[in-house]
């Protein structure tokens, strides 16, 4: 058996290339979050809607409609301009949250992705799809 003492363990680990890569990690966070603002801010009157999604909040048939859009942490204009259409459309209480999967209500594993929902409290789907 080799006896390894603490001193000799110790001298071969480098934790700099660690910190390095960290440090890396958090520039290019940094600079991905400034280029989405500034996109965002560009491009703050061109939003369109397409379509307006929506899943059923339970398993059943009778299940509220829950109506949702998908944006960036980065894109306060473009939440903002969704909660508008949500409200044009009727949708009474508007919210946001970590995004949701298409069809079902697990969250994504995207860390930046963000969605606004709201549920239309009437119970009847006068949006269009």
């Amino acid at each position: 058996m080799t006896d390894i003492s603490f001193e000799k363990f110790r001298a071969g680990m480098n934790f700099g290339f660690i910190l390095k890569g960290f440090l890396g990690l958090l520039i290019l966070m940094f600079i991905l979050f400034a280029v989405g603002l500034l996109i965002d801010y560009w491009k703050r009157d061109r939003y369109k809607v397409q379509r307006i999604y929506y899943r059923k909040t339970s398993y059943s048939v009778v299940g509220q409609e829950e109506y949702y859009f998908n944006y960036w942490l980065w894109q306060p204009k473009k939440k903002a301009y969704f909660s508008r259409v949500l409200e044009n459309q009727g949708v009474t209480t508007i919210y946001s949250r970590h995004a949701r999967k298409r069809r079902f209500q697990k969250c994504l594993k995207i860390p930046f992705r963000r969605e606004i929902y709201g549920i239309n409290k009437e119970g009847h789907s006068d949006l269009e799809k």
